[in-house]
């Protein structure tokens, strides 16, 4: 948390010269120098700074346990109803427009997700595609073991404790889950026709 709100490494080791001298600055910065803090004069709340501090405390037998640090306020400002919240239900503890940006970020991660898996199923079943005259009447076509692993993903036994996971890891719904992951990924059926190819546009007059 230190190295993310200061934007770089908390400990002198990381300025040295060498990886010699890197080593030897950290076991120095760990084992004998004070704790690293937030610098004096920066914006960072008087909660964090708390915080912060009982996390580096050095003696094991003062420094508190997890159920501890969950007690400290700002942990607890962090919890839903308690101040701004964070990660999962943060959209949920949101109002108005900022419930529907979270929303809106949420859906755009899982849309890029399934476009990449999508495009990596594509090429696949793109490589293993028999190709040519010496193709035809192979019988089961190389892709199949891809199309079988799909539907196991989408129906197999823990189908839905799979969707109900992922839903609870973006703070979705698990129905719009469930229906983005089955739109981007079901197999076609076997005797599904191809598109039609694409129409250009006649050129202007």
């Amino acid at each position: 948390m230190l190295a993310v709100a200061l934007g770089r490494a908390p400990f002198a080791a990381a300025a040295a010269n060498s990886a010699d001298d890197g080593f030897w600055s950290l076991l120095h910065d760990i084992r004998d120098a004070p704790p690293p803090e937030l610098p004096a004069g920066t914006a960072w709340s008087a909660e964090i700074r708390a915080f912060l501090a009982r996390c580096l405390e050095k003696d094991a037998k003062t420094r508190p346990t997890a159920a501890d640090l969950l007690d400290l306020p700002f942990l607890r400002g962090a919890a839903p109803g308690g101040g701004a919240a964070r990660g999962p239900g943060a959209a949920a503890a949101a109002s108005g427009p900022r419930r529907a940006a979270l929303r809106a970020r949420d859906a755009a991660v899982l849309d890029a997700t399934l476009d990449a898996v999508r495009a990596h199923v594509d090429e696949r079943l793109r490589a293993t595609r028999p190709r040519g005259p010496a193709a035809a009447g192979r019988g089961k076509p190389p892709e199949a073991a891809l199309v079988a692993a799909a539907a196991t993903l989408l129906d197999g036994r823990d189908a839905d404790r799979r969707f109900a996971a992922l839903a609870d890891q973006l703070d979705m719904d698990e129905a719009d889950v469930e229906a983005a992951v089955r739109a981007r990924l079901a197999p076609p059926p076997p005797d599904a026709a191809p598109p039609p190819p694409a129409v250009a546009p006649p050129p202007p007059a």
